[in-house]
């Protein structure tokens, strides 16, 4: 688990590498049509049938972990090439409350190519990390009837004089969370990307251990042996 902190905001961000073991892909057709059934325009001319075709690709494919587990994944919309037997990266973002995983990143480390699924400012719309703040709304409104029981102008003037500026702080305060938010990302994927190609530690081999002959046994002392003996020495 990787952690993106910025302020007093936290994003928490996985990282599923393996091998494919597979992978389909369906399409889905849209068909719309504008004009014709007898349509004019502003002058009174007939408007032609015009016929729009969208073509979405559904994307599913399995990631096997190093644990043997095989990971389901969908990508809609999405076509990326990948096909079994690649090792692969796929970063992903995770909600608050663990219901929601966008994922961001696919690094196809076989092929060497990585392939953006959502960016920075993306996450921020998705994951409602910026949202919209009732408070200086409610504090501009008060400011403007307070004010305008002396001065009806007067009041609306700093009313809405403190609500574009905290517009502005807030459009800025997003800028940086989406700036902030793209180099995590950048630096989430080359430390993804080092870690594949970091070179693995040899193992250690023990050193070759000499053989160790067993001491030979002397022979056996037998009654013929002794005889032969004596006989030699007479």
């Amino acid at each position: 688990m990787h952690k993106f902190t910025h302020g007093d905001l936290t994003v928490d961000f996985t990282v599923l590498s393996g091998e494919v073991v597979g992978s389909d892909k369906m399409s889905e057709t849209h068909i719309t049509s504008t004009g014709g059934n007898g349509q004019v325009n502003s002058l009174g001319q007939p408007v032609a049938l015009q016929i729009n075709t969208v073509l979405v690709v559904n994307h599913e494919f399995w990631i096997k972990t190093a644990d043997g587990i095989e990971h389901d994944i969908h990508l809609r919309g999405l076509d990326i090439p990948l096909r079994s037997g690649q090792d692969i990266s796929l970063i992903s973002a995770v909600s608050n409350d663990g219901k929601t995983v966008l994922h961001t990143h696919l690094q196809n480390q076989t092929s060497a190519k990585t392939y953006q699924i959502r960016d920075g400012k993306a996450l921020n719309t998705e994951l409602e990390l910026s949202p919209f703040r009732w408070k200086p709304l409610l504090i501009a409104f008060v400011l403007w009837v307070g004010i305008g029981f002396v001065s009806g102008v007067l009041g609306f003037l700093v009313g809405a004089g403190y609500y574009i500026y905290q517009c502005v702080k807030g459009s800025k305060r997003k800028k940086l969370l989406i700036t902030a938010l793209d180099s995590f990302l950048a630096q989430l994927n080359q430390r993804v990307e080092s870690q594949y190609h970091a070179p693995q530690p040899a193992q250690a081999q023990a050193p070759d251990q000499p053989e160790v002959q067993a001491p030979t046994q002397p022979a056996a002392v037998t009654s013929i042996n002794v005889r032969k003996a004596l006989s030699r020495n007479g």
